[in-house]
């Protein structure tokens, strides 16, 4: 089967079967790790009992995510030296291949990065 087949097949499924491809194919990237996952729920155990007996209290997500936000305003975004020659490397090999290839990967870059610096708690 082609990729191009498979990628139109995947497309046409109803939400939750892309969510559960999607989801199966992310864990065989990083398969989830049972010891971390007992560790995170004796965490989350432990702070619940806490908030029940008041020892401590919650703060709304509101405010944890507005003081995360003000710590990344004005952040400003830099490439690795190696990153930004293998980038140049690219875009020059690209344009030697074809006039105008290069340029389209170094616009196709830029619209992949600008998520990641408009939203960086994403």
């Amino acid at each position: 089967m082609k990729i191009t087949d498979l990628l139109s097949q995947a497309e046409s499924l109803p939400v939750e079967g892309l969510v559960m491809l999607v989801d199966v194919r992310l864990r065989s990237l990083n398969p989830p790790e049972a010891a971390i996952d007992r560790k995170w729920a004796a965490v989350a155990r432990r702070h619940l009992q806490e908030m029940r007996a008041g020892n401590i209290v919650a703060v709304p997500g509101e405010e944890v995510f507005a003081k995360i936000w003000r710590r990344f305003q004005g952040m400003s975004v830099r490439f690795h030296p190696d990153a930004e020659e293998e980038v140049s490397t690219a875009i020059q090999c690209d344009e030697d291949v074809e006039p105008g290839l290069g340029q389209n990967f170094a616009v196709e870059l830029h619209a992949a990065v600008q998520p990641a610096i408009a939203n960086p708690l994403a």
